[in-house]
């Protein structure tokens, strides 16, 4: 009798990340998948990358590969829940996955221009990755600050990506300060 080994799990964590304005030549734009690949994505936004089957596409999100199979929660992956219908391609929603909407970002990067260190993917007023993200994902790291050095959650969710979004007046221990 010929036994098999199967090959191991691999899983990596990404938490608190955003990947936008990225440029693959097949698929996968923003994450590509393979061999086994069992991650965890969560509070994370994957948007506005572009592979060969054009930009903003799900495969040009996230593409799964060879047994990979990402599980992904509080976040929003353009292409992958359109009309909150879930698209099993991308990976299993280990739930509150948001439904495909603009994350808004200060300055979009533009795929077709990358590789390229234009952009800016903080938050803007009015964006649903404000306060949707799940904190247990930053308490799990330690986190009190984000990306900029700011406190990493501002109201009672932390946002997805790796900066929160502060108005332009905070009111910090009854004094207001101007943000940066």
């Amino acid at each position: 009798m010929l036994s098999v080994a199967t090959p191991a799990r691999c899983r990596s964590t990404l938490s608190n990340v955003s990947f936008s304005g990225n440029r693959a030549g097949i698929h996968g734009g923003g994450i590509f998948n393979t061999d086994n690949s069992d991650s965890l994505i969560r509070n994370t936004v994957l948007w506005n990358n572009l592979d060969s089957s054009g930009t903003g596409t799900a495969s040009a999100s996230i593409v799964n590969d060879n047994n990979a199979s990402p599980q992904l929660s509080h976040s929003l992956v353009q292409g992958c829940n359109p009309d909150c219908a879930w698209n099993s391609a991308c990976g299993i929603d280990s739930g509150n996955n948001l439904p495909d909407a603009d994350p808004m970002f200060m300055n979009m990067p533009d795929p077709e221009t990358a590789p390229t260190s234009i952009g800016n993917l903080r938050l803007n007023a009015g964006s649903r990755a404000i306060d949707t993200g799940n904190n247990a994902y930053i308490d799990d790291i330690n986190s009190v600050t984000d990306l900029d050095g700011n406190p990493r959650k501002v109201c009672d969710a932390v946002d997805l990506g790796p900066f929160e979004y502060l108005p332009n007046l905070l009111f910090h221990n009854r004094l207001e300060v101007q943000n940066p």
